[in-house]
């Protein structure tokens, strides 16, 4: 979701535009999740295929890379873990729970 800011003929106020900013931040931040939980599934299927047989649980670590600028101290800065395990019952790879340093 894009979200516009528009102003016609008035200011305004950096606080209007600091919580959009925060808030696209907060929608970016979670379709990046999501994404990262859809390739942690990826690569389990992926690795199943290649050994023949199904794994019991996969762990995948994302880190985000220091930029040559540094960080930012405003923004989150992403160091995740998601855990895809099977169902005992049904034998679906599942997501697990998940760690998040920021």
């Amino acid at each position: 979701m894009v979200h516009l800011v528009d102003s016609i003929g008035k200011p305004l106020s950096a606080d209007k535009l600091y919580k959009g900013m925060k808030r696209r931040e907060e929608e970016i931040n979670k379709f990046g999740q999501k994404i990262r939980q859809e390739a942690a599934l990826a690569v389990n299927s992926q690795i199943e295929q290649q050994i023949g047989r199904p794994l019991r649980e996969l762990d995948m670590s994302f880190e985000e890379e220091e930029p040559r600028g540094g960080y930012n101290d405003e923004l989150d800065h992403l160091a995740e873990g998601v855990r895809v395990t099977r169902k005992p019952t049904e034998g679906i790879p599942v997501l697990a729970e998940r760690r998040r340093r920021g």
